[in-house]
């Protein structure tokens, strides 16, 4: 009933002034909000990039309304530790726990979670997800192409994924199909790699073990290699997959 949604913020109508033009109605509410609750840009793209987290936060019943502000405090708080593929896996993790415990007359509490849990968590909500606990599990010999190269303040790292448990992580992580690549690796017609940034998984790569080429380097949901993740991928690849080609 109306009599339960919460007065309108003091500061809201200030805020809304910094909102961007482009914005609709509902996500101009969001924006200001995300801005009051401590918040920034980056927070409001995580959120809206998962529709269930897409409302008006002043209209909201209480208990979505607290779940969604103690989100973007949460975010805000670790925004430093995160990044947009662990923002979105936590996210939709937050999201399915707080609708269960919902209907059980419980609730999901941000306090005192760290983003190494969380993560933990999500990943392991991922794999249930997936189809990977009804597959073999498989392991195979890795190729020893691994490496780890430091630029200003941002250290990579690539990191061979050697049986079917890691590629099912690597799989929720990224939310793509990775874990059903695991016979080819096994069967040594493909090698997978996470490319990690600052222990960030960015990118999953596919190479070719017959011709030492790279096939896929896809960042989450199959979203294409930005321009600096390009550049770094061909550095491994120079250093690694030619002189194997060489050889």
């Amino acid at each position: 009933t109306p009599g339960e949604w919460p007065r309108l913020p003091k500061k809201l109508p200030g805020l809304l002034a910094r909102v961007p033009a482009h914005l609709v109605p509902v996500e101009a509410v969001m924006y200001a909000e995300v801005l009051r609750l401590g918040g920034s840009g980056v927070e409001f793209a995580w959120l809206t990039s998962d529709y269930g987290y897409v409302l008006d936060p002043t209209l909201a019943r209480p208990s979505a309304r607290d779940f969604w502000e103690g989100a973007v405090r949460w975010l805000a708080r670790h925004r430093a530790e995160l990044g947009e593929d662990s923002a979105m896996a936590i996210l939709a993790w937050a999201r399915h726990v707080h609708t269960e415990r919902h209907g059980r007359g419980e609730r999901f509490d941000w306090t005192g979670r760290s983003p190494r849990a969380a993560r933990r968590e999500a990943e392991r909500y991922a794999m249930e997800r997936s189809h990977y606990r009804w597959r073999p599990r498989l392991r195979w010999s890795g190729q020893r192409w691994d490496w780890e190269l430091s630029e200003g303040e941002r250290t990579w790292a690539f990191v061979e994924l050697v049986t079917s448990e890691q590629l099912a992580r690597e799989s929720a992580a990224m939310a793509h199909c990775v874990y059903g690549y695991d016979r080819a690796c096994a069967e040594g017609h493909s090698a997978i790699f996470s490319l990690r940034c600052d222990g960030e998984r960015c990118l999953t790569i596919e190479v070719r073990l017959p011709t030492k080429r790279v096939a896929q380097a896809l960042g989450r949901c199959n979203r294409a290699a930005r321009p600096w993740e390009q550049a770094v991928v061909r550095q491994w690849a120079d250093r690694f997959l030619r002189e194997t080609q060489r050889e």
